[in-house]
């Protein structure tokens, strides 16, 4: 009788050790996952636009150039932030991300400046008005 409950006191324990092995590793997968999203957040927040703003075709054009451009660069400073040990590697790639942030956020308001395109209707003159008027 008391190997019957000392073997399940075993078994027991057994899986409780087993079952903390599996949580530490689906804890650092959930580490790995937030750090992807934190990512995320970072990339979206730096091409994000205005609310409200809406782009012309050939503003939109440039907006997906500059995005397939830069996004790859963010991703990569931010990985090496990540992945960074001591502090001053930290710092320089924190400041590596932040220069890229300013690079886009800068290129994307030289964007939404761009005049529209020309139309190929030419536009009436403007007349002057007719009738007494002080001149």
């Amino acid at each position: 009788m008391f190997r019957k409950r000392w073997w399940a006191v075993l078994a027991l324990a057994g899986l409780g050790f087993v079952s903390q092995g599996y949580a530490d590793d689906s804890k650092a997968a959930g580490k790995d996952s937030k750090a992807k999203t934190a990512a995320d957040k970072v990339v979206e927040t730096a091409f994000a636009l205005k609310k409200g703003v809406s782009l012309r075709p050939d503003q939109q054009e440039a907006y997906d150039k500059l995005k397939q451009e830069q996004e790859p660069k963010l991703r990569e400073a931010l990985d090496k932030k990540n992945q960074a040990t001591s502090s001053t590697d930290k710092n320089a790639a924190a400041l590596a991300v932040g220069k890229i942030r300013a690079d886009v956020k800068k290129q994307i308001a030289a964007i939404l400046r761009q005049p529209p395109p020309q139309s190929s209707t030419p536009q009436q003159p403007q007349q002057r008005p007719r009738g007494r008027g002080v001149y």
